[in-house]
């Protein structure tokens, strides 16, 4: 195993193709500039708890053997999970992000877990990812996806149907409701306009696309 405690990174810090067999802690740590583990290999436990990263971090590729703990991190500017893999649970409570959260391609088999994360202006890159459960709620995703704040509606619908049927797993209804109902709104926009101010007229402001049946009434 390895252990960082307490270490400064002045310059670029690159752990890339790293492999390490046992447990693997990297806490209170500060990154001053990019730093990267991309196509890493924790076979154990890695914990970057409390870690500050300035500039812009990759995990890119990384499989994670065991879970992952990001807890009370605080990602300054980019962080890429681009393609990873984690086995067990990945973990981000407490955490803080200021720019993109990129978690497309992301394979992760059990949970995802974004409780009490500050987002501020932070973005959620979601395409193509797969995870079992992902744990966040809609104050924290909504107007953080970046496919919608940059006008990309397929990508956007794609992303609000992922989050519409992790939602369903999670048991969160309403949740789903607020996650079908811009699914379907990013849908229209790819629609000819007529048909789209027609849908609009009809579906959602009378009822929500089904969301809210009371409006009917």
């Amino acid at each position: 195993g390895a252990k960082f405690n307490e270490v400064e990174f002045q310059g670029t810090a690159s752990f890339n193709d790293l492999h390490c067999d046992n447990r693997f802690y990297m806490n209170d740590c500060t990154f001053q500039d990019e730093s990267t583990f991309s196509n890493a290999d924790f076979s154990d436990i890695a914990d970057f708890a409390h870690t500050t990263f300035t500039e812009a971090v990759k995990f890119k590729g990384t499989l994670f053997g065991k879970w992952a703990s990001f807890q009370r991190v605080h990602f300054k500017s980019d962080c890429s999970f681009y393609g990873a893999n984690v086995k067990g649970d990945l973990l981000f409570m407490d955490a803080k992000f200021g720019n993109i959260i990129d978690l497309q391609s992301l394979c992760a088999e059990r949970n995802i877990n974004f409780k009490n994360a500050e987002l501020a202006n932070g973005a959620f890159r979601l395409r193509d990812a797969y995870f079992g459960r992902l744990f966040l709620t809609v104050e924290q995703v909504k107007d953080h996806l970046e496919s919608h704040l940059e006008s990309h509606y397929k990508i956007a619908r794609e992303e609000y149907g992922l989050l519409k049927n992790n939602f369903r797993e999670i048991n969160e209804y309403d949740h789903e409701d607020w996650a079908y109902l811009w699914e379907k709104r990013m849908a229209r926009k790819e629609s000819p306009r007529a048909k789209a101010f027609l849908e609009w007229l009809v579906l959602d402001i009378t009822c929500g696309y089904g969301t809210n049946p009371v409006n009917i009434f």
